[in-house]
């Protein structure tokens, strides 16, 4: 790949990594409104969750194709996480299980913070390939 094919998929997955966790934050928004307000926010609250996991699962395969092995292995376990969470989701309102439902709640703290973690990381490698490209040694 070329390095100007290679700087446009970086700003895809940096601002898709940016994505994800605003996405799941609203995911939360949704589920509190589902519950006390309007039942049908779990609707959308089902069918954002499947974009975001979407995005997940593209980021992290774009990490492995940059060879970002780091970055991509951080990507690769919010991506499960967010499978895990839909599954989760699922489980827990359609199969009534319990412990599903107990889980749902902290995984999806867990992928917020991870997404976070990883978007910051991302942007900040950005901001460094830029610096080296304007500098070089």
């Amino acid at each position: 790949m070329s390095s100007e094919t290679n700087a446009g998929i970086w700003r895809a997955v940096t601002l898709t990594t940016l994505v994800i966790p605003f996405g799941v934050l609203s995911l939360a928004v949704l589920a509190g409104q589902g519950w006390f307000v309007d039942a049908q926010a779990f609707v959308l609250h089902a069918a954002l969750g499947h974009s975001i996991t979407l995005l997940g699962v593209l980021a992290a395969t774009f990490l492995w194709l940059l060879r970002a092995y780091r970055y991509a292995l951080l990507a690769t376990v919010q991506a499960v996480l967010l499978v895990t969470q839909t599954g989760l989701g699922y489980a827990g309102r359609r199969g009534g299980i319990a412990i599903a439902s107990s889980l749902h709640v902290p995984v999806g703290v867990a992928t917020f913070g991870l997404g976070l973690v990883l978007a910051l990381l991302l942007a900040q490698h950005r901001k460094q390939m830029r610096f080296m490209a304007r500098n070089p040694l």
